[in-house]
């Protein structure tokens, strides 16, 4: 669930959240500024299938942290170097590319993987999808005032900085302590089905 808070908040919340405010510091009208925002979402749609094959090639775990690492970047030069229409669409269709690779997609194969044989795959979907919902109102109203008090790009920066200092290394250990789980599973699994003989790989005492 923190995980696809974290990419939902980024890419879903944080930009439809500050559009009145980035549209009337950029001078735009606000069907301009609808815009950026629907090519943002255009490609996240239309990167989904590909996405999904990269994800198939490279694994889920290469998938969310240079996912979320990108949006740690896009967000950060968003924040300083957007001017205009045209940098605005661009950093949209940006946060777009590394979005779909840390996405649902991939928490879906991650739940598949340690909940598929043991249960528990509609709870922990249940789980996946409410970060969505908890983002939908937490993000508002966190960096609504920030935006309010010193501008839109204090507030891209706040995310930017929220996901390079609290996401990406929480989901990095995250990540490394089900990988050793996983080994360690095989391992002894492996164990198990040679009737309590240990397996090449694991320590004998």
């Amino acid at each position: 669930m923190a995980m696809n808070c974290i990419q939902a908040g980024t890419f879903f919340m944080t930009l439809t959240t500050l559009l009145p405010v980035m549209a009337a510091d950029l001078g735009l009208s606000v069907g301009q500024t609808m815009l950026p925002l629907a090519a943002g979402k255009l490609a996240y749609v239309a990167l989904l299938v590909p996405g999904g094959v990269l994800v198939d090639a490279a694994g889920p775990r290469a998938g969310v942290l240079g996912g979320i690492a990108g949006l740690v970047a896009v967000s950060a030069v968003h924040a300083v170097a957007a001017r205009g229409l045209w940098a605005t669409g661009v950093a949209h269709v940006a946060l777009a590319t590394f979005s779909f690779v840390s996405g649902v997609p991939v928490y879906s194969l991650f739940i598949a993987g340690w909940f598929g044989r043991g249960g528990g795959i509609g709870l922990a979907m249940g789980f996946v999808l409410a970060g969505y919902s908890l983002v939908g109102t937490a993000v508002p109203a966190l960096i609504g005032p920030v935006a309010g008090r010193w501008g839109w790009r204090a507030a891209m920066g706040v995310v930017s900085a929220v996901l390079s200092c609290v996401g990406l290394p929480l989901t990095y250990v995250f990540l490394l302590d089900k990988e050793e789980e996983e080994e360690e599973e095989m391992v002894w699994g492996g164990d198990a089905e040679r009737g309590g003989m240990p397996s090449p790989v694991a320590p004998a005492f």
